[in-house]
């Protein structure tokens, strides 16, 4: 595991590390932005699949301090953060150990990672086949995105969008995934990009995993027509679209709407129904997002079938070749 970010970023590693074992989708390093003000970044994220319809999602404030840990700070800045983000829970993760520290965290109902688990879990974590953030964003940024920035962008407002799970997201992924498949044409370690397309992918699955917690109690063409007026149109849909475009000219306005209903998402409808109201998008999430982090590069062909699948689909939906992506190896 990388060093570079010091025993803060070991420790935010381990309490991943710790969440992903515990069957939580999880994240490092979110922009928590609001009305599209950079407001703070979170260190870790989760997500987790209780049952067919309840969700919970975690924000976690890890502070790996050997003195002046500020936990009363962390506890009551974590809480605000939780109602913010519309999260369920939060964490506070502190090397202080004072016990009205804890007493403060239960009376807000704040989960406290203390000491003495923290070090437990750093140690646990010190041998793992997992690559630290640091050393995957080494990997899949290109030389020349140090200077432009654009893979890391996108890649910094896809995490992001973790925390705003609709329509409107799921495109911004869609988006995301045809940048990566074609600029894998353009760059010569072309494995980093097969890794962004991998962690692209999981987060779009996220998003749909909540966005159709509830399809087991809809009828599957409810549920397919919900998933194409979305793609098409995003969170407003269809008649949001047109009241968008009311200050347009009708011929632009047209134009526009037609070019929505063209848009392939019937693809994508078909194969999501057959998975909605069951865990097939959240377990595929983690089995893609453990490939993107992995030290070996995992080859698409190498994949569990449930993973293939999405990216094939993924790529077909972008009418792009599945050659250029499947036909990467180490």
């Amino acid at each position: 595991m990388s060093t570079q970010d010091g025993g803060g970023g070991r420790a935010e590693e381990a309490v991943l590390a710790f969440f992903l074992n515990s069957n939580f989708f999880a994240a490092r390093g979110i922009k928590f932005r609001f009305d599209g003000e950079e407001v703070t970044d979170l260190d870790l994220w989760a997500y987790g699949a209780g049952s067919l319809t309840h969700r919970e999602r975690v924000i976690v404030d890890c502070k790996y301090k050997t003195k002046h840990a500020q936990a009363f700070e962390r506890v009551l800045w974590a809480e605000g953060l939780r109602r913010a983000t519309y999260s369920e829970h939060a964490v506070v993760a502190t090397t202080d150990g004072r016990e009205s520290v804890r007493a403060l965290a239960a009376r807000m109902q704040i989960r406290l990672i203390g000491p003495d688990l923290l070090a437990d879990l750093i140690n646990k974590n010190s041998q793992t086949d997992r690559l630290a953030e640091e050393d995957f964003l080494r990997i899949v940024l290109p030389e020349d995105d140090k200077l432009v920035g654009r893979i890391r962008d996108r890649i910094e407002g896809a995490k992001g969008l973790l925390l705003k799970a609709d329509f409107d997201s799921i495109n911004a992924h869609l988006s995301d995934l045809k940048y990566f498949a074609e600029e894998s044409t353009r760059v010569q370690a072309r494995t980093g990009l097969v890794r962004a397309f991998y962690l692209s992918s999981s987060f779009f699955l996220i998003a749909l995993d909540y966005i159709l917690r509830d399809a087991s109690f809809l009828d599957s063409r409810d549920v397919r027509g919900r998933i194409e007026e979305g793609v098409r149109f995003g969170m407003r849909g269809r008649a949001g679209a047109r009241i968008l475009l009311a200050s347009l000219g009708p011929k632009k306005r047209s134009e526009l709407m037609r070019a929505a209903e063209t848009v392939r998402a019937d693809i994508l409808g078909e194969f999501i129904v057959r998975h909605a109201g069951t865990n097939w998008f959240f377990q595929t999430a983690l089995t893609l997002e453990a490939a993107a982090y992995h030290k070996r590069f995992t080859p698409i062909a190498q994949l569990p079938l449930a993973a293939q699948s999405v990216i094939g689909l993924l790529l077909d939906f972008h009418e792009i070749d599945r050659h250029i992506l499947f036909g990467i190896n180490d």
